[in-house]
């Protein structure tokens, strides 16, 4: 059995990470909030679905040598490269050398254009988010309000870049059980997208599932499950109704209606995320684990353990390669990659 800990992380990231989705700080801003599932690959992997390809990484380094090559390691456009490795690193795990690049590009922002200008603002913003990665909420805080405080000077407060930077602080200050904060930060997001944006743009979907995630966390599952299918909506209408995504709303949706007693709905949900995540990523991936072990639990909850057994070994063969990985990891062992096809 997985222990609870880990498939809590699991689950708590699973909602959110999965929306790496236009997030409008500009190309160069690492909207990512960790490793992905993703089409790219399939397969269980110990960065668990990055979605990067390798070629992509290499890419990406050549330009960096060749844009310091041909401007000098303090150019602007040297740290426009830096910040897209670092965006590859970061959903490879890479945290460290992540943190490096940003810091590089931050510095050379600061220098080239200096420290009230928006393309600085950004990489605050990046900076911040490898802090948060790490759980260093208190040093991400300030980063993020120095980000939000130069956005909102240069460009105003009802900005889109300015809703992104609110959205990754409520994210700190609801780690840090600072809620009315939070709360406020993520509706204000919510309301600049809407104003500036349409009530249907995809920059959306992020806030709304954040905020839809600080409800579900606090047990105010109404509020949740509004946002939610809003976020679903979303989904369905920019990417597809057999998107993972849509998978991962479905699955968090469930577990609602679960907590809500209407399990007529909740299995119909689940029923829909296994599917999609079998076709879009295929047997043997994390989003599908998870959602096998919370439908098990489901059927365990409403007098059907044969049923609730069967899902639940199917997702503990899943967990299993998890942990394999996960040991390999604290090992200091180099997991073996398995790439079967590439996001077209």
């Amino acid at each position: 059995m997985i222990p609870i800990k880990l498939f809590e992380k699991f689950f708590k990231s699973f909602v959110v990470v999965m929306f790496l989705m236009n997030a409008s700080l500009q190309s160069s801003l690492a909207w990512e909030m960790g490793p992905a599932l993703t089409k790219n690959q399939k397969g269980v992997e110990c960065n668990l679905e990055t979605g990067v390809d390798i070629a992509e990484v290499k890419e990406a380094e050549n330009a960096l040598r060749k844009a310091e090559s041909l401007y000098g390691p303090k150019h602007p456009k040297v740290a426009e490269a830096l910040t897209q490795v670092a965006s590859l690193y970061k959903r490879l795990g890479r945290t460290k050398e992540t943190g490096s690049l940003y810091q590089r590009a931050l510095n050379i922002r600061e220098s080239a254009m200096g420290v009230d200008h928006p393309e600085y603002a950004v990489a605050l913003n990046n900076f911040a988010e490898i802090k948060r990665a790490q759980g260093k909420y208190k040093e991400a805080e300030p980063l993020y309000e120095n980000s939000l405080r130069i956005l909102e000077k240069t460009l105003g407060p009802n900005n889109p870049k300015v809703a992104t930077v609110l959205n990754n602080l409520a994210l700190v200050y609801s780690n840090q059980g600072q809620r009315e904060k939070a709360e406020s930060f993520y509706h204000r997001a919510i309301n600049i997208r809407e104003q500036t944006q349409g009530p249907e743009h995809s920059g959306l979907i992020s806030p709304l599932v954040n905020l839809a995630q600080f409800y579900f966390l606090q047990n105010r599952y109404a509020e949740a499950q509004s946002l939610f299918q809003r976020a679903l909506l979303l989904i369905e209408k920019h990417q597809s109704k057999q998107h993972s995504n849509a998978g991962v709303i479905l699955t968090t949706l469930a577990r609602v209606y679960t907590y809500q007693g209407k399990y007529n709905q909740a299995e119909e949900h689940f029923r829909k995320a296994v599917e999609i995540f079998e076709n879009d990523l295929g047997p043997d991936n994390p989003g599908l684990a998870v959602t096998l072990d919370s439908y098990a639990r489901m059927l365990r909850e409403i007098g059907r353990p044969e049923d609730a057994i069967k899902k639940k070994t199917q997702a503990e063969k899943i967990f299993s390669k998890i942990r394999q990985c996960l040991q390999q990891e604290s090992k200091g062992l180099k997991p073996v990659k398995k790439v079967e096809s590439r996001w077209g």
